[in-house]
């Protein structure tokens, strides 16, 4: 069996596989960031604050922005989503203003956040398993 610092071949194979796919996850999530705040948030903003409706608080900065308007945008109104939150007062006015290629971004930033979140949490685990 081929050793490497007493770890064999397979659990070299697991190792490599979760910190590609994690930073596969990462850039896909900062990728996907970028993409909410310049062709959602700026877009969305405007509309919201021309007709005097801007529900977003002043306590988020602009890097958050991105990650508060795909949660209110992406989830449904509900269990994840009950509207109730310090950073922004009506959801459903973003949802009113979101197209479907926006809802689409902010999917793509959620499902990349998800991702990122189990290959983390697999790693972990992995990490209780295996004897490194």
């Amino acid at each position: 069996m081929i050793t490497f610092l007493a770890i064999n071949h397979m659990e070299i194979y697991i190792v490599l596989s979760l910190l590609f796919l994690g930073f596969i996850s990462v850039v896909s999530f900062l990728t996907a960031w970028l993409f909410v705040g310049w062709f959602v948030v700026l877009p969305i903003q405007k509309q919201l604050r021309a007709n005097n409706e801007d529900v977003v608080s002043d306590w988020v900065i602009f890097l958050w922005k991105p990650w508060v308007y795909a949660w209110a945008i992406f989830y449904p109104l509900g269990r994840f989503n009950s509207g109730k939150s310090h950073f922004y007062s009506k959801p459903e006015r973003m949802k009113a203003y979101a197209s479907k290629t926006q809802w689409r971004l902010c999917a793509w930033m959620e499902m990349s956040k998800i991702f990122f979140l189990i290959v983390v949490v697999a790693g972990v685990g992995l990490d209780q398993v295996f004897d490194w």
